[in-house]
């Protein structure tokens, strides 16, 4: 383990990143109605403006943990951080659609690294029985960053317009490259003698890609070819990944460690559950409530103010209690605040949605940080990178399919039209089922929290050692 004096600059770098990138996404949440209107967006390119981003992320996340792994973590996430910072230079001076496209999936690239390798340099440098506390510490930076992105961005796109929201964190990403370089010194390594598997990730990302591109397309009879390519190069992936020697996204961490796979499995649909919330909700208020930017902004943060209050204390508990415990209490506030929000209309009192953004803030917090815990005990030191990206892959692939779910269901009901009031009963219908969708997903993630087991069973670790 590491001295403290290089502890705690490690925690901050990694902390503040994470809360810019989170107040990166929270900010585009708000501010999208408003650039929807500049650049006369219909439905569906604006959906691809929030899901490009999240896309590359989740294609390039087990393949960014095997780099670090080999090359090494803190040179991955600074790149990373310098990566996401070009990013925002370009998409602050965006003038349409397709150039904001193009650099969110450049800042995409930027969170890969970031997240890819956060996690396992933490795990690399606290000592197992602090974790808890430092992952709801970084968890809570997140949450914060979703905290302020809300309501500073509705500031900022009233007042400043929209780009505004991207130049803001630019100054602080500045700030982190000159404490990585001046404060924290040394490298950590997983295994180097591992080789990327470029088949896997070229695979992998035609899925993610064909499916995603599909989706989008609906209801044309042209997607459903994209539709059916994604689906029919998963068991070839499957296939190809059971048989390389250094594949991308090994499955036999998942065969042979219960714990480690069905807490995976937890956070996938968890997060299908809560990917689209901002962004709904965001398009509720401004939309259909017909709030500024900056009240929207207000009301969504009592989400992010619980979320950060209760990640360290989650977090502080999961040291001393069963994960898993803790994680399934979140889940079934999560199923509860999504049951609030399947019956939002017009005429829906303001109190409702604030007591279900509650719900929602307290159970993300409770659930986060527990699972990220039970995850990463779960893996050996020398796996940490691989543990942390596929971890952080298993997040955005449920981030990725809530938002397929949005995307399909805009594209049904509303179509490829801009969001105006002769299309609002079609936005609430669709926004309902979509709420409702995600309280079914929610409650199979909660299903498989409880029924994970416990970190104390035997063959609860993996080792990249058992992989080969």
């Amino acid at each position: 383990m590491e001295s403290k004096e290089v502890r705690i600059p490690i925690l901050i770098v990694t902390t503040l990143s994470f809360v810019i990138i989170a107040f990166s996404s929270a900010s585009l949440n708000i501010a999208i109605p408003t650039i929807r209107t500049a650049l006369s967006l219909d439905a569906i390119t604006e959906n691809w403006i929030i899901i490009s981003s999240l896309l590359i992320t989740a294609m390039l996340l087990v393949p960014a943990g095997k780099v670090a792994d080999i090359y090494g973590r803190k040179k991955v996430f600074t790149i990373g951080v310098g990566i996401f910072a070009f990013s925002l230079v370009f998409l602050s001076i965006s003038t349409h659609s397709a150039m904001l496209i193009v650099f969110r999936f450049v800042q995409g690239i930027g969170s890969a690294l970031i997240f890819a390798t956060g996690i396992a340099i933490l795990s690399s440098v606290f000592p197992p029985e602090k974790t808890g506390v430092v992952f709801g510490i970084n968890v809570a930076g997140i949450y914060t960053g979703l905290m302020i992105g809300p309501l500073l961005g509705g500031i900022l796109t009233q007042h400043l317009g929209w780009k505004s929201v991207f130049w803001i964190g630019i100054p602080f990403l500045v700030i982190i490259l000159a404490m990585i370089f001046i404060m924290i010194k040394g490298e950590w390594y997983g295994e180097k003698e591992q080789k990327l598997d470029y088949v896997g990730i070229g695979i992998y990302g035609l899925i993610l890609l064909s499916l995603m591109y599909g989706f989008s397309l609906l209801p044309e009879l042209r997607s459903i070819w994209f539709i059916l390519a994604g689906i029919a190069l998963i068991p070839v992936f499957v296939f190809w990944e059971r048989r390389t020697k250094t594949p991308v996204l090994d499955f036999k961490l998942f065969t042979r460690s219960r714990y480690f796979s069905i807490s995976n499995f937890a956070a996938i649909f968890f997060y299908i559950s809560i990917a689209a919330i901002g962004y709904l909700i965001s398009i509720y208020l401004q939309n259909i409530k017909n709030y500024t930017p900056q009240i929207a902004g207000t009301i969504l943060i009592a989400q992010y103010i619980f979320q950060a209050l209760f990640s360290p204390v989650a977090g502080y508990i999961s040291d001393r209690i069963e994960p898993r415990i803790i994680a399934s209490v979140g889940s079934g506030l999560t199923v509860v605040g999504l049951l609030i929000f399947s019956f939002i209309n017009e005429g829906t009192h303001i109190a409702t949605i604030i007591i279900g953004l509650i719900f929602m803030g307290t159970g993300i917090a409770i659930f986060s940080s527990p699972n990220t815990k039970a995850i990463m005990s779960a893996v050996e030191k020398e796996a940490y990178g691989s543990g942390s990206a596929i971890r952080a892959t298993m997040r955005l692939i449920g981030q990725n399919m809530g938002f397929a779910i949005v995307l399909i269901l805009f594209a049904i009901f509303i179509g490829r039209v801009e969001i105006t009031p002769t299309v609002y009963p079609e936005l609430i219908k669709s926004t309902n089922i979509a709420f409702r969708i995600a309280s079914a997903a929610a409650f199979i993630g909660l299903i498989l929290s409880i029924f994970r087991g416990n970190s104390s069973e035997k063959n609860t670790k993996v080792k990249l050692s058992e992989e080969n």
